[in-house]
């Protein structure tokens, strides 16, 4: 992810994330998606979701096309 980051051509764009496969019982939570590719903080409260880098708006969206 940092070399995406750092590409000059996509500087601007917001950045989505798409956690798929969540229809599985071995997939891996929005919770622990975010803690791997640090966009999230832990502390005793819980997780502090990052919303932005440089500027630039990035969430995560956790999906299933199995379950739509």
């Amino acid at each position: 992810m940092e070399f995406l980051l750092q590409t000059e051509e996509i500087k601007n764009i917001p950045i989505a994330i798409l956690g798929n496969k969540i229809d599985k019982k071995e997939a891996v939570t929005e919770e622990e998606l975010r803690l791997e590719f640090n966009l999230a903080t832990k502390s005793a409260w819980g997780i502090e979701k990052i919303k932005e880098i440089d500027g630039r708006p990035i969430d995560v969206f956790m999906c299933s096309v199995a379950k739509k």
